[in-house]
């Protein structure tokens, strides 16, 4: 049994897949494959089924759902009662967002090793267990967090490719590979800044000048924040260095380059963009109050004298 939430979520047995066609279904066993071997309790599999306000019924109907999921999955050794719930019984084989988790593991490894060729192909056979956002088209508020708490970690997953490509000098292969996430992801910097260095690099200065420009320009307009100290190095480095004469270098070109790595200073950049986000929601906070003072001030006023 293959159970897989990277994508649509899907179950298969063997090259068979398996119809798990009940929304209810799909969002009770998400909620478990999410929790492998935990007991998860009846109440959070109720919210995992409805938003908010859930009928007086919705404990009889959960306990329902996982008896069709037991028939359905072929008996009831996979999924076993535990106190107040359910515990999914799979090994992390069979499930794609462990394995995925395993194959960032091994390639951080390769790579602390000096095997950064070999951390390249693992990371990206890591990156190819995913099919689309996670738990897309679930519909479930309680399972989003989780679902983009995946989603970030593929994000991170793509930017270590592609800081590990820089360093090999894989230039052509990283503008290719980021353009696509940059855009599906306008906010996210270290993306950005990968990718303005692979431009540069591949004698696109200007490009990747405008590229920095954009993000700039979105981060002030809709987080109220500058580009983070990373973000700005980068840009600076494609500033001041020279034309480059990468525009005709073969594809393979092993020509290393220094590249930032976000992950010693991750601490520090979340220490610095707490201040930065707290500034911007005080300065949309201010906005609201005072636009509600105002409105105050030119209400007209009840018979007693205080405001309507």
């Amino acid at each position: 049994m293959d159970f897989r939430v990277l994508g649509t979520f899907e179950v298969w047995s063997g090259a068979e897949r398996i119809a798990v066609d009940s929304p209810r279904h799909r969002r009770v066993l998400s909620a478990l494959v999410l929790a492998p071997r935990t007991v998860v309790p009846i109440s959070r599999l109720v919210d995992a089924v409805w938003a908010e306000r859930p009928p007086a019924t919705a404990g009889k109907q959960v306990q329902n759902c996982v008896s069709a999921l037991r028939e359905r999955l072929g008996g009831s050794g996979s999924i076993t009662t535990d106190g107040p719930g359910y515990r999914l019984a799979v090994a992390d084989e069979q499930v794609d967002w462990l394995r995925f988790r395993q194959g960032v593991d091994a390639a951080r490894a390769l790579a602390a090793g000096g095997r950064l060729t070999d951390a390249v192909d693992a990371v990206k056979a890591a990156l190819s267990l995913w099919r689309g956002p996670a738990l897309d088209a679930m519909g479930s508020p309680a399972l989003v967090a989780r679902a983009a708490l995946l989603d970030d970690q593929r994000l991170d997953a793509v930017e270590l490719c592609a800081q590990w490509q820089l360093t090999l000098g894989h230039f052509w292969d990283v503008v290719d590979e980021l353009s696509a996430c940059a855009v599906e992801n306008p906010l996210r910097e270290w993306v950005h800044a990968y990718l303005m260095l692979a431009l540069d690099r591949r004698g696109r200065k200007a490009d990747a000048l405008a590229l920095f420009a954009v993000l700039r320009e979105r981060l002030a307009d809709e987080l109220g924040v500058d580009p983070s100290p990373e973000t700005q190095q980068a840009y600076l480095t494609v500033l001041r260095d020279g034309p480059s004469d990468d525009r005709t270098a073969p594809r393979d070109a092993a020509r290393p380059v220094p590249v930032p790595d976000p992950r010693p200073r991750a601490a520090d950049a979340v220490a610095a963009a707490i201040p930065r986000q707290w500034t911007a929601e005080v300065g949309r906070s201010r906005k609201i109050l005072h636009d509600l003072c105002c409105s105050w001030a030119v209400r007209p006023l009840a018979a007693g004298g205080g405001p309507v």
